[in-house]
């Protein structure tokens, strides 16, 4: 229960209310001055409960008293004196009440979320500031390093940790230890609490594990924009994204008529490329400096619109459009040679390059002719292999930026028509696995090759025992990483995982090969490594969005999904006013569930959405799984 108190109407008042065992929030109705209201001298409770610490919030409003154990149903009364609002103005001494909560006797746990470059720490309880902000407490993968920092929040829970940038498919392990809560209750050393497992964003959880915000738009020239997202779209949603551009009410200038333009991805997902022409000019002024531009995202479902959030402005400037060059031509090994673009192009295939004297080219890194980089890898015979001697690279026409709108700038080529280069005749090296094995759970393991290497398939690989069984462990799914070197396997989680008591060898199929077509050499293709019992993470919906009309839901999941099909029949509604139609229909990718009703529902309502057991059994994750989740509610806007 809640009590009020009052001092001087003029001043600020308060409200008291136990919210755990050992914490009481205060909250004031005027921001407070810090220094006066995090002293616990100010602060006296009776029935010998004790102040310990005195937590202002950066709303400037809301103080949390750290207390000894209290007593359940115990009523207290807690006196405030000498505290001082941010205008100077004193409260004066006060009483109210408090009924005692039961001490929290949970064990210190926690959860992870990557956010790009940092991740996100939610733990259960409140945790003592010095060993929670020590980076050296939380030991990450190899390739994140140590964190930079680490910041406890306000809520005291919530610690975020500054790393390396997170690679798009990845799954990272994190492991905390020497945390303790605040009473020195140290977090346990046993891995199925102090270690966790994270997808790297934009892969599984990131779709954000929670709406999509547009962050900021970046000027690129006079006709191009960047839009920056804080998680990656997918495929649909770049494919259904629709912008308006504008300029502000107020300004006294105007775009050009009749503007169209092309949307692609660039760098990453997150990153959306916009290049804009007219009808009558495919490179036209359209920014210019000194003008302020405003830009509206449309047509995503998931796209946070409140309070305008979907709009962002952005300046011109008098950087042209310039059409794209070729930067550096170098030869990796007798055949391969990597060529660099000043900015993402498309138009690349073979027949595009040619190399003398008699090289015979034999293929190129990209699947066809409209896929988009700023690098191309081009495959050499092994008939005609390069040697340590100077080589030209003839370039085509066909090649454009990735508008498709302004052709290859030859004119930095020698005579306009060549790009000198010199030439390497080391021999084309086998892949191979270069790091541990890493089992991210009993179903999950991780490994890297030294090298970029082709697609693969669930038969690119096998695991086994070393002893015992000769029965290979089933392989659910096999993913290849953004970066092309990082393999995950996700054992079927309907058969026996791996275990601690166990070793384990790995398996490479003759199908997996380097770009070039290299296999992997037949004595690096078994990799023994242990087993471990960390227990497989139940699939669940962890969070549900509505958007402003009420129509459009979108479910996020805590692992990457793997649905074959689903229809809007695997799913039952109720409250919030709803009612069917045959028009409600579902759709899913890797990262969330979106459905869409005809009708909108009640305003300010709860509807509740249950997962048939159908419908169960067809949301899975890449270990197989089922959903876990039977039911969650929504409140609508």
């Amino acid at each position: 229960k809640e009590f009020g108190f009052v001092a001087d109407s003029s001043r600020a008042r308060a409200a008291v209310v136990a919210i755990s065992g050992n914490e009481v929030q205060v909250t004031f109705t005027k921001k407070m001055d810090r220094e006066s209201a995090e002293d616990i001298n100010n602060y006296s409770i009776d029935n010998g409960l004790n102040v310990k610490e005195a937590i202002l919030d950066d709303t400037g409003k809301v103080v949390t008293l750290i207390t000894s154990n209290q007593t359940l149903r115990e009523v207290y009364n807690l006196t405030i004196s000498n505290v001082y609002d941010a205008w100077g103005n004193s409260i004066s001494t006060t009483t109210g009440k408090f009924g005692g909560m039961s001490k929290d006797s949970r064990d210190l746990s926690y959860s992870a979320k990557s956010i790009g470059n940092g991740i996100v720490l939610t733990f259960n309880k409140r945790v003592d500031r010095e060993t929670a902000e020590d980076v050296f407490n939380y030991i990450l993968d190899k390739s994140l390093g140590y964190a930079a920092k680490a910041e406890l929040d306000d809520s005291g829970r919530v610690v975020t940790l500054l790393t390396a940038e997170h690679s798009s498919g990845r799954i990272y392990t994190i492991r905390v230890e020497n945390v303790k809560d605040i009473f020195g209750q140290r977090i346990s050393t046993d891995t199925r609490v102090s270690t966790k497992k994270f997808a790297g964003a934009g892969s599984s959880t990131t779709a954000g594990g929670g709406a999509l915000n547009l962050e900021t738009v970046v000027t690129i020239n006079e006709n191009t924009i960047d839009l920056v997202f804080n998680s990656e779209l997918t495929d649909d949603e770049l494919a259904d994204m629709a912008v308006k551009v504008r300029v502000p009410d107020d300004y006294g200038y105007d775009l050009p008529s009749k503007l169209s333009y092309i949307k692609y991805f660039v760098d990453n997902k997150k990153n959306v490329r916009l290049q804009f022409k007219t009808d009558s000019d495919n490179n036209p002024e359209v920014f210019e400096a000194g003008n302020i531009y405003e830009v509206e995202v449309i047509n995503i479902d998931r796209l946070n619109s409140r309070d305008d959030a979907n709009v962002k402005l952005f300046a011109g400037t008098s950087n042209p459009n310039e059409a794209p060059e070729i930067l550096e031509v170098t030869a990796l090994n007798s055949t391969a040679v990597e060529v660099l673009f000043s900015e993402p192009v498309k138009g690349i295939t073979a027949a595009r390059f040619e190399i003398e004297d008699g090289i015979d080219i034999s293929g190129v890194s990209v699947k066809n002719s409209d896929e988009i980089t700023d690098r191309v890898l081009i495959y050499l015979s092994n008939k005609t292999k390069l040697d340590d001697d100077e080589y030209k690279l003839y370039v085509k026409t066909g090649i454009k930026d990735a508008a498709g709108f302004s052709p290859l700038n030859t004119k930095n080529l020698t005579s306009g028509k060549y790009f000198e280069f010199d030439g390497d005749s080391t021999e084309n090296e086998p892949p191979f696995v270069e790091s541990d094995i890493t089992v991210l759970d009993s179903y999950t393991i991780q490994f890297m090759f030294n090298e970029e290497i082709g697609d693969i398939s669930n038969s690119s690989f096998s695991v086994k025992r070393t002893s015992g069984s000769s029965a290979n462990i089933s392989i659910s799914k096999a993913v290849l990483s953004d970066d092309r070197r990082t393999v995950t396997l996700y054992l079927n989680s309907r058969y026996t995982g791996l275990s601690s008591d166990y070793e384990y060898e790995l398996v490479i199929n003759s199908s997996v090969r380097d770009l070039q077509g290299m296999a992997v050499d037949s004595s690096d293709r078994r990799v023994e490594f242990d087993g471990d019992d960390i227990e497989l993470e139940e699939l669940e919906i962890i969070s549900a969005y509505i958007d402003e009309d009420n129509k459009v839901i979108t479910l996020i999941a805590n692992r990457e999904l793997n649905i074959s099909s689903l229809d809007i029949d695997d799913f039952k509604f109720s409250g919030a006013g709803y009612y069917g139609s045959s028009s409600d229909k579902v759709r899913y990718d890797n990262n969330s569930i979106t459905i869409t009703l005809r009708n909108e529902l009640d305003e300010d309502e709860e509807l509740t959405i249950e997962f048939t057991s159908a419908g169960r059994g067809k949301i899975r994750d890449l270990n197989g799984q089922s959903l876990s989740t039977e039911e969650i509610e929504v409140d609508t806007n």
